[in-house]
């Protein structure tokens, strides 16, 4: 197993010294935080905010090579970069004010750093720090320098990836989004969603009513290991917890499949942490929940000459109506007489999934996988002409 199976959050451009990952606190044990900031003048405060049984912070530069380097550091210290400010676009980002660049990136000195690559590190030597689990990179512009040069540890150990990219070139030189997204495909990530952003930025700043529809500027990109990739169970369950955490339940679903359906879940159970104990509730919920799957594009055309029908010019309008309307009625008839499971998913209270996550904290996922569930369920409904009548002892549904 890895060590005790501790998740590292590993924080490279970690200004500030606040964890990325903040857990309920039945959680707390079971994360590590490893933080790395260049600027040496940021320590003192990260060190002060951080018990360092539970964490470390580095004052070190990474990078893909071991060597010297200039980072410049800005007005705004948040954007210090090793690379210099473009300055072909006046960039400014606008949120209930203006963020010049011009003004925010002005380098007010330039500090000569040593370059280190994290594979260089020797960081598990120290037996208290745990593996790099999840990833947060926002280096102003040198995450995927940083990922290169810690391709092998993020090759063993890591499991998710969230890295600030750029669709516009902040800075010069820089790689932009799809180089990111193409580098972390090639090592088995997939991209899964924006954790943030995209932030828009206006590539000139123009005055008020002067503006009209902006660039796309940045994001926080989310990234998942492939899960047909994993074989290490305290990975599964890993990567389980944390799409969780990040609402993609289906991810986490699938990894918890992939446990029982291995004979794993005795060794998931094994694993000294809330973690695993939740992701083998969340699975176990699901078990008490109605199954239910939508009408799909099969069930509305359900032969080939249904489908290419739609494009035949010989088959009058009047003709082709008819036979969607009766397409429509079949599926209809269909969904009332999954009536039971209907009304089950229908109900404003916590399914068994919502209440298990709510039990352990997360009570913005729980309200999260709630709306998804209701809207989901309301939007389907509605195309077939079919209503959810809500009383305050239970839902039913009726056609229209």
């Amino acid at each position: 197993m890895l060590r005790d199976a501790r998740i590292g959050v590993y924080q490279v451009g970690g200004r500030g010294g606040i964890t990325s990952l903040p857990l309920p606190p039945i959680f707390q044990a079971d994360t590590f935080d490893v933080y790395f900031e260049a600027d040496e003048t940021a320590i003192a405060q990260m060190q002060a905010r951080n018990d360092p049984a539970t964490s470390r912070i580095f004052p070190y530069c990474l990078g893909d090579r071991d060597g010297s380097a200039t980072l410049h550091l800005n007005y705004d210290p948040f954007t210090s970069s090793l690379l210099p400010r473009n300055e072909d676009f006046d960039f400014t980002s606008w949120s209930r004010r203006d963020y010049p660049h011009a003004e925010a990136l002005r380098t007010i000195r330039d500090v000569p750093v040593q370059l280190r690559r994290l594979d260089g590190l020797d960081l598990l030597a120290d037996p208290a720090v745990a593996p790099p689990t999840a990833m947060f990179l926002d280096t102003q512009g040198s995450e995927l320098a940083v990922l290169e040069g810690g391709r092998a540890l993020i090759g063993e150990h890591t499991v998710v990836i969230v890295t600030e990219a750029e669709f516009a070139p902040y800075y010069r030189d820089q790689p932009l989004f799809g180089d990111v997204c193409a580098w972390l495909a090639q090592r088995g990530f997939v991209f899964v969603a924006f954790a943030d952003g995209p932030v828009p930025v206006e590539p000139f700043r123009t005055p008020l009513g002067q503006r009209g529809r902006s660039m796309l500027g940045h994001c926080d990109a989310l990234f998942f290991r492939r899960i047909e990739a994993l074989t290490c169970t305290e990975h599964l369950v890993q990567l389980a917890f944390l799409a969780m955490q990040f609402e993609h339940l289906a991810f986490g679903l699938r990894c918890y499949d992939r446990i029982v359906a291995g004979g794993r879940a005795v060794e998931a159970r094994a694993l000294p942490h809330a973690y695993a104990t939740f992701v083998l509730d969340v699975g176990r919920a699901r078990d008490d929940m109605p199954v239910f799957y939508p009408p799909t594009f099969n069930d509305l055309f359900p032969t080939v000459e249904a489908s290419h029908d739609r494009f035949d010019p010989r088959i009058a309008q009047a003709e082709f109506d008819r036979r969607a309307m009766e397409r429509t009625a079949s599926v209809q008839r269909r969904l009332v007489e999954q009536g039971p499971a209907l009304t089950a998913l229908a109900s404003l209270g916590d399914s068994p999934i919502e209440a298990t996550f709510r039990r352990y904290g997360f009570a913005r996922q729980a309200d999260a996988i709630k709306a998804r569930r209701l809207r989901d369920l309301e939007e389907m409904l509605g195309d077939f002409g079919i209503t959810i009548q809500r009383s305050e002892a239970a839902a039913t549904t009726s056609t229209t």
